[in-house]
């Protein structure tokens, strides 16, 4: 019924997430949020999140592009 749309960046101590939540019938934004950390550990917690975005097995149906 959705599709969330992601993009990881991360430099040193920093992070920035920023993810949408699409309906799939309309394509409208339903949801969106911006995320910036900062501090030691943001590269593991971004690598983490990519990781989990482009899980084939996530319980959340995801769009590649």
């Amino acid at each position: 019924d959705y599709i969330l749309k992601g993009t990881v960046y991360s430099e040193g101590q920093r992070a920035f997430v920023a993810l949408q939540l699409m309906d799939a019938k309309t394509t409208k934004r339903v949801w969106s949020e911006n995320y910036d950390y900062r501090g030691i550990g943001a590269d593991q917690m971004a690598a983490e999140i990519r990781e989990y975005l482009h899980n084939p097995a996530s319980t959340v149906e995801h769009d590649r592009r």
